[in-house]
């Protein structure tokens, strides 16, 4: 019974890095880039940089390397780079199992 519970994890676990590894289905991120706001799609002239209102933006996280950790920043739709996450937990796994990170005796 106990080796049946371990396999499930193992099956588990090789799945999350699996899906992980692959992107989660989605375009690739790159963990190394500053973040970017993006634009808000119904602006006419959002390739010029205009932000938007607030109500036109969404929460996202970006990966900084020198701390290890995701951080939150609003995201208005449209344009924006790859350094861009829906979620912490898995913006954090990914650029950590990417080899993102600073090694330990760095920091």
């Amino acid at each position: 019974m106990k080796s049946s519970y371990v396999l499930v994890f193992l099956a588990c676990a090789l799945g999350l890095v699996h899906i992980v590894m692959s992107g989660g289905g989605d375009h690739s991120h790159d963990c190394s880039l500053p973040p970017d706001n993006g634009y808000s799609c119904s602006s006419e002239m959002g390739s010029s940089g205009e932000m938007g209102s607030s109500a036109d933006s969404e929460t996202a996280y970006y990966f900084v390397i020198e701390d290890s950790m995701c951080y939150p920043f609003q995201y208005y739709g449209c344009g924006g780079n790859t350094n861009r996450f829906n979620d912490s937990t898995f913006c954090e796994t990914y650029c950590l199992l990417q080899g993102a990170a600073r090694p330990l005796l760095e920091q």
